[in-house]
Order: structure tokens, then C-alpha cells, then sequence
């Protein structure tokens, strides 16, 4: 069996990280293809595939407001307290899906508490 046939049989079995694989197949596809990777990358986060979901609203969400001003900014704030590498890891795909101006404003805050904490030393 090919990897697409492969990829579908495990989609259908409820695997959100195959319906994941299927839209980046198809978003790399033709125009028609492309609401073929809508639709499996939105089942993708259907089934809780969070790649699936950072993959939806780069592709498919240029310009909106994925995440709401409150929640950006605390997961900034987060962000900027934790000392953790993976937590940071696991919290910088979302500051990404932030429209221009939250991550303008996301650069501003974190450069004043790194000054702020520059000169606490």
C-alpha cells in the first residue's frame, strides 16, 4: 500500500495525526486541494490534534484574531515567567497565531522586562 492509502485508513480509524498528514498533502496540492486540506485539518483539531490546529490557522486564517487580547497576553506573561524550556517551547506556537499588533506588543513588554530585569542585576 502507498503512504496516502496508508494515511487514510488510520484517518478513518479516528487519528487526528493522520487527517493532519492528509492536509499537509493536499495544502501542497492545487487550489481544488486545498479545501480537501481544510477539511482534514479541521477534523484534525476535531479529534484534539494540536499541530493540526496551529497548522489550520496558519494556512487558513490569515489576518484574523485567532487568540483574544486577555488570553494573548497571559500566555505572554506566562511566557516571560517561566523558566521552564519546554513549557516555553510548548507556549511559542501560540504567540505566533497572534495578529501583528498583539506580537508587536508582545516584543514591547518582553523587551521591558528584560531591561527591567537587567538592571534589578
Amino acid at each position: 500500500m502507498d503512504r496516502l492509502t496508508m494515511l487514510w485508513i488510520q484517518a478513518l480509524h479516528g487519528s487526528g495525526k493522520a487527517y493532519r498528514k492528509l492536509g499537509l498533502v493536499f495544502a501542497a496540492g492545487g487550489i481544488e486541494e486545498r479545501t480537501l486540506a481544510k477539511i482534514c485539518l479541521e477534523r484534525s483539531m476535531e479529534l484534539g490534534d494540536e499541530y493540526g490546529f496551529f497548522l489550520y490557522h496558519k494556512l487558513f486564517c490569515k489576518g484574523g484574531q485567532v487568540i483574544d487580547d486577555f488570553s494573548y497576553r497571559t500566555i505572554c506573561n506566562e511566557y516571560i515567567r517561566t523558566r521552564s524550556l519546554v513549557k516555553r517551547r510548548q507556549l511559542k506556537p501560540y504567540l505566533e497565531l497572534g495578529t501583528k499588533k498583539q506580537r508587536a506588543l508582545f516584543r514591547a513588554h518582553y523587551a521591558r522586562c528584560k531591561n527591567a530585569e537587567k538592571r534589578k542585576n
